[in-house]
């Protein structure tokens, strides 16, 4: 093995590494999610009276779990399209120019998470 194939095998390997460091914090946090919501959901459905602060705190917890969703659903994706473009696919091709295809990836890292910032504190 080459030093250049060397290099290219620590670059992956680190690419690899900080996408599985991404999805299991994310995936912690997405946990809490779930408690904190799955507790929402029994407190407003144990409520007789059912106030519209109660009905907009639940809204608020609902809201926020569909966002958490989409993004650990979104790491996850991004994930399996990292070790598509790396290993799997274009196995037809040298290592050295299977990794321009992955830097176009569909997903960078921070577009969702700049997108739904937008979109949440975007004026109503």
């Amino acid at each position: 093995m080459t030093s250049i194939d060397s290099a290219l095998l620590t670059r992956i390997g680190q690419r690899f590494m900080l996408a599985m460091v991404q999805v299991s914090a994310f995936t912690l946090v997405y946990g809490v999610f779930l408690l904190l919501f799955g507790q929402a959901v029994s407190v407003y459905l144990k409520r007789t009276q059912r106030s519209r602060a109660h009905s907009l705190m639940f809204l608020t917890s609902s809201i926020t779990f569909i966002l958490a969703t989409i993004m650990e659903v979104t790491l996850l994706a991004e994930f399996g399209i990292l070790i598509d473009s790396d290993l799997i696919g274009h196995q037809d091709l040298p290592l050295k120019e299977r990794l321009p295809f992955t830097s176009n990836r569909l997903l960078k890292p921070g577009e969702l998470t700049s997108w739904l910032n937008y979109i949440l504190a975007s004026p109503l």
